[in-house]
């Protein structure tokens, strides 16, 4: 029998089987670590089951009525943690690993598309492997409370599916599944008001024109466009308190305040960096070296596919763009979390010029081994990012683990702090759990904690906080 035959996979299949066999790997290095990582910060209050009350007010106001989280309009949210507390209680291993098929879940659609949209399947290997290794990975997957913007991120992808598929096929049937999964997705988080966009460069991409049907296609992409305008005139409504843009004859400001593009700028740098974002300020060894190698390697490949092939400049402009629009949210709130659609494109392209730099024939007398040295090439950018990954992800994993200063004192502001004070609602049995493990470690107020992070911070162990690109 012929092998290659038998082992032939659909693309959904090659898409499924993928991400997990590249996960499994990533857990043997650094994901056995938060197994046992019980809830912390703010999984302390809003993962639990919500009354009934509670549910139906999330959506005539703010999303979480103890007043403690940042105010906002995300009655999904509310309905998805509820059912988190509802199924896991206080099994936290469980959880972890329902969160970890969500995330590989999610991993799995995101290519399933883009071989839908004639992606290489070596291409989405290498994706594969990136993505999973990269920082972002391990931050959505190290705090529970992230859930939920993975939730989001699914059925915003699977949004993008059912569009792409009712372009392709054109069964009404499929563009409502679009719409209900839009709605979905922007009622659970709303960095997905620029899912229209996205939608509309979906469009473009399917007819391969900028400029074709620009009226008509509008006219498809509007109900989207309508399904955000709603949210934030809700938004406005139900939640006063919510920081909303305001615009002057000079300015931009968001809650109050002036902004500008460096968050926007910051997000776009570290959406490239599987290793995290690097900076001047703050010098670790084998994040710089990494760092250097992995730009130095990609800009040299950059300029000799510039020289050397043809590049399908229309669907580079379509990535760039998509890129841009995905990392439009940062400009109101830098979250190092919210880069996962962004770090999907920035190492799709990566991926793009790792497989092209591979094709490139160079017919010297020197052929083959100029050749050979591209392959080289080719796979150092790999090793360099995936190892560059697994240090960042690995310093992640400390700061953010339930002995981590940084956790210490957050955990003590909610118990000491927010719940005499913001009544938050702490499930009984967990909130004894945290009281005894304070105090196992002497920390009786919040005075303690922070006494406890300022002496662990002189160890020099943690060089990142919790929230750090």
């Amino acid at each position: 029998m012929n092998i290659k035959k038998k082992l032939k996979f659909t693309d959904l299949e090659y898409s499924l089987l993928v991400p997990f066999l590249v996960f499994i790997v990533w857990f043997i290095l650094l994901g056995y670590k938060i197994v046992n990582q019980p809830f912390i910060w703010d999984d302390l209050h809003v993962i639990r089951v919500f009354s009934f009350n509670e549910l139906i007010s999330s959506w005539l106001g703010n999303w979480e009525s103890s007043g403690v989280e940042t105010p906002s309009y995300r009655p999904i949210a509310i309905i998805f943690y509820s059912f988190l507390g509802a199924i896991f209680k206080e099994n936290f291993v469980f959880l972890r690993f329902f969160i970890f098929f969500l995330n590989i879940l999610l991993i799995s659609i995101t290519l399933f598309l883009l071989l839908k949209f004639k992606i290489k399947r070596k291409v989405v290997l290498i994706l594969a492997v990136l993505i999973i290794f990269s920082k972002i990975f391990t931050t959505l997957v190290s705090w529970f409370t992230l859930s939920a913007l993975t939730f989001c991120y699914l059925l915003a992808v699977l949004s993008m599916y059912y569009f792409f598929r009712w372009l392709e096929e054109r069964r009404n049937t499929d563009y409502l599944i679009s719409l209900i999964f839009a709605f979905l997705s922007i009622f659970t988080r709303e960095e997905m008001y620029i899912l229209p966009l996205i939608n509309l460069l979906i469009f473009t991409y399917y007819q391969k024109n900028y400029f074709k049907n620009v009226i008509k296609n509008f006219s498809y992409i509007f109900p989207f466009l309508l399904i955000s305008l709603t949210h934030i005139i809700l938004r406005k409504i139900f939640v006063v308190d919510a920081a909303n843009f305001e615009f002057d004859l000079w300015h931009i400001k968001f809650g109050g305040q002036e902004i500008g593009l460096g968050n926007f700028i910051k997000s776009i740098k570290a959406s490239f960096l599987p290793m995290g974002y690097w900076s001047l300020s703050k010098i670790y060894f084998f994040q710089t070296l990494s760092f250097f190698v992995w730009t130095t390697l990609i800009l040299a490949c950059l300029i000799t596919l510039i020289i050397k092939y043809k590049l399908n400049y229309f669907n580079i402009s379509l990535l760039i763009l998509s890129l841009f629009f995905f990392c439009l949210p940062n400009i109101a709130i830098e979250r190092s979390f919210g880069i996962y659609f962004s770090s999907i494109v920035s190492l799709l392209l990566i991926s793009l010029l790792i497989t092209n730099i591979q094709e490139i024939n160079f017919s010297s007398t020197y052929s083959y081994l100029a050749n050979f040295f591209l392959k080289i090439v080719a796979v150092t950018i790999i090793i360099f990012g995936v190892f560059g990954g697994i240090n960042r992800s690995s310093e992640h994993l400390k700061t953010m683990n339930h002995y981590s200063p940084y956790i210490i004192v957050y955990d003590s502001i909610f118990l000491f702090q927010y719940l005499p004070i913001n009544k938050v609602k702490i499930p009984k049995e967990r909130l004894k759990s945290k009281i005894e493990f304070l105090n196992n470690l002497k920390i009786f107020n919040l005075d303690d904690a922070i006494n406890y992070k300022e002496k662990k911070l002189k160890s020099g162990v943690y060089k990142f906080k919790p929230l750090s690109f």
